[in-house]
């Protein structure tokens, strides 16, 4: 018996489809590029006059801040570690921008290519590399740069 047939052997219908047919035009939600309700000039009235991040920078630096208390009265609240923790969270993604992964390929995406050095080769380029920084700090703060065509350059002053 097939999993279309019931017990007493009669068939059932197939299950209508739901949802919209195929090629109707896309309707409802919100269109693509619209403004958010607060739009551009809400948010930075915002972040000029409002003093969350201010008291955030509070919590999280352990200082005490001041709440309103269950009767209306102003009470000193002093962050516990977990407070502090707390504000941190919130505050980090609005001033540190996400780091996002990054992948390095060789030529034309393919796999990257590593050189392998004998002993003695790697230090004779970490030599050549020494040396020249070496002469670059021998070099007399007195004595004028000169260019790449030998002419010096015009002392300051």
């Amino acid at each position: 018996m097939s999993a279309e047939t019931a017990t007493n052997g009669a068939v059932d219908p197939p299950k209508p489809k739901t949802g919209r047919p195929k090629g109707y035009p896309k309707s409802g939600g919100r269109r693509k590029g619209a403004d958010s309700a607060i739009g551009k000039e809400g948010r930075e009235w915002l972040a000029k006059n409002s003093k969350a991040l201010d008291v955030l920078a509070r919590v999280a630096s352990g200082k005490p801040v001041k709440v309103a208390g269950p009767t209306g009265k102003p009470l000193w609240h002093y962050p516990d570690w977990s407070d502090q923790k707390w504000a941190v969270e919130q505050i980090l993604p609005r001033l540190v921008p996400a780091l996002s992964a990054a992948e390095f390929s060789g030529p034309d995406g393919g796999p990257l290519t590593t050189e392998s050095l004998l002993p003695m080769e790697m230090m004779q380029r970490l030599g050549a590399l020494f040396s020249a920084f070496q002469q670059r700090q021998d070099k007399p703060a007195s004595e004028p740069a000169t260019k790449p065509n030998g002419e010096a350059d015009a002392p300051d002053g």
